[in-house]
């Protein structure tokens, strides 16, 4: 099949672009360079967002993401010679896809798997989507961001069509002058907040509370798109004192704000699909500290990422006091020894061939 045009299909509607967009971007431009066209497709919760990357608004489509949209959709669109890119959707919108790719020739569909399809390993759910997903997807092609996702992918749908492409990360953006947001002298250590629960933001407000030392000296600055809800909940679990060296902020499309000027990142999280942030900061210079879960340490390879067990609060204040003992040489020479490895390892250019080479394999199914 000679591919003349890939649609990407985006179930996404955060309020920052990030290396999601950055990504398919930078994707779009090296396939047009191949007379490839691109068109996006993003749900109606979408049209609001004020994403930092320009995408050309030509090839932009908002709708409803349901099942059968999807197919009604795609049914008068599709067209000899199309690649679908799936990201973000579940089993019943790919459903939908299927329904219309049914009645179409020379049409192919890639699913990017971004989480891991089953984090509770719930061992009989997992059987039953192995038996039926494998007969009902047979004829589309995975791909997986982390080992982890990638490993579940084969085992729910065989290892012949699915495909290993861990996540980029976009420098420019990373790159650009940041602003000290912080007016203080403490230390700050900062935390994704937005999915508080996954996150372990709970285990790190812990691991700080019983550290009188610690928690006198350092900030830790909860950073979610909801912050009255994170911060209620917060204060719910933990009461309001805890808010003297707990601080919620808003999401910015600027993160290189926030990890620039920190200390460390925190990363005690539950479960991951791959661990954007964790690269992000590391790049960015700030020591990070992740747990030992599957999809995120998929970046052991990142020469001086500080590993903790999964659940545990006190290998993480463990940990905080290790950074926090480090002198400035030696922050200085581990933060350099990581830019290096990331710049080589993690870039745009490099995970746009990677895919291409995908759709090339894909297209001869």
């Amino acid at each position: 099949m000679k591919i003349k045009r890939v649609i990407f299909i985006c179930n996404y509607a955060a309020n920052y672009g990030g290396n999601f967009l950055a990504s398919l971007k930078n994707l779009a431009v090296y396939l047009k360079k191949k007379k490839i066209n691109v068109k996006y497709i993003f749900p109606m919760g979408a049209t609001t967002k004020e994403w930092n990357i320009e995408l050309n608004q030509d090839q932009v489509h908002y709708m409803n993401m349901d099942k059968r949209s999807l197919r009604n959709y795609l049914k008068k669109e599709l067209a000899k010679g199309d690649i679908v890119h799936t990201h973000f959707l579940s089993h019943r919108q790919l459903l939908g896809i299927k329904e219309a790719v049914n009645s179409k020739k020379e049409v192919k569909v890639i699913c990017q798997e971004h989480m891991d399809l089953d984090p509770r390993h719930n061992k009989i759910f997992e059987l039953l989507k192995r038996i039926s997903f494998r007969i009902i997807f047979k004829k589309f092609t995975f791909i997986g961001v982390s080992s982890s996702v990638y490993q579940r992918l084969k085992a729910i749908y065989g290892s012949k069509n699915t495909y290993l492409v861990e996540n980029a990360i976009s420098y420019k953006r990373l790159d650009k002058k940041s602003i000290n947001l912080f007016k203080d002298k403490k230390k700050h250590l900062i935390i994704m907040g937005t999915d508080y629960e996954r996150k372990g933001v709970d285990i790190a407000i812990k691991a700080i509370q019983k550290e009188n030392k610690i928690k006198s000296n350092i900030e830790l600055d909860v950073v979610s798109n909801f912050v009255n809800d994170t911060k209620e909940k917060i204060i719910s679990q933990f009461g309001k004192n805890v808010l003297s060296f707990v601080n919620v902020m808003p999401t910015d499309n600027n993160v290189q704000d926030f990890y620039k000027n920190a200390i460390a990142f925190l990363s005690p999280s539950r479960h991951e699909a791959f661990g954007y942030a964790n690269v992000e900061a590391a790049y960015c210079g700030a020591q990070v500290i992740a747990s030992n879960v599957p999809g995120q340490n998929t970046l052991k390879k990142i020469p001086y990422i500080i590993w903790i067990q999964p659940e545990n609060g006190s290998s993480l204040t463990v940990a905080i006091k290790s950074v926090l003992s480090k002198s400035q040489i030696q922050l200085e020479k581990e933060a350099q020894a990581n830019k290096d490895y990331i710049m080589k390892h993690y870039s745009l250019n490099s995970w746009t061939k990677k895919i291409y080479k995908v759709y090339l394999k894909a297209s001869l199914l």
